[in-house]
């Protein structure tokens, strides 16, 4: 992860069609990624060192005709404006995914400019357009997620949600 975040030049090349799997997407110009906050919002705003250990950052691509649907925690993203923060909702939009280099957009599938993903500012994941720096993305596969133990007594044990199937090694 941390090639990403410290250069696009150190980054693999990534140009390939996307398939249906598990991704975190990580902003091009504030090398942060992006998560759902407590308000069923997008937000641009986890660091590469909490990405990991953060359910929120893995997004889920569906394929969906020609298109894609993209799902965090079991909600897809919702309609996509200009410069309006992006939320989680039960139906949500499609997307098309375009490749530019290492680096990939994602547009909303309708009418009107301002429908790709874009990371402002103040962190929020909103509506804009594609050759703005903040609406490219890296897509990074998620392979793994860390789960802190708790302890309790002399033992440990771990919990956690994850609306989609995992596996875990035998060790």
């Amino acid at each position: 992860l941390t090639d990403y975040a410290s250069n696009d030049a150190n980054a693999e090349t990534n140009d390939a069609t996307i398939t249906e799997g598990y991704y975190r997407l990580m902003n091009c110009m504030y090398k942060t990624y992006m998560t759902n906050g407590a308000d069923n919002a997008l937000w641009g705003n986890v660091s590469v060192s909490d990405a990991l250990a953060k359910a929120g950052t893995i997004v889920k691509v569906v394929a969906a005709g020609d298109n894609y649907k993209l799902l965090v925690q079991g909600l897809e993203v919702g309609q996509v404006s200009q410069s309006a923060h992006v939320g989680l909702v039960e139906d949500g939009v499609t997307f098309t995914i375009t490749p530019t280099n290492n680096k990939f957009v994602f547009e909303a599938v309708g009418e009107g400019n301002y429908r790709c993903l874009h990371q402002d500012a103040g962190q929020k994941v909103v509506g804009w357009e594609a050759p703005a720096a903040a609406s490219k993305w890296y897509v990074v596969p998620a392979t793994t997620l860390d789960v802190n133990l708790n302890k309790a007594g002399d033992k440990t044990y771990a919990t956690t949600y994850l609306p989609f199937d995992v596996t875990l090694p035998a060790d």
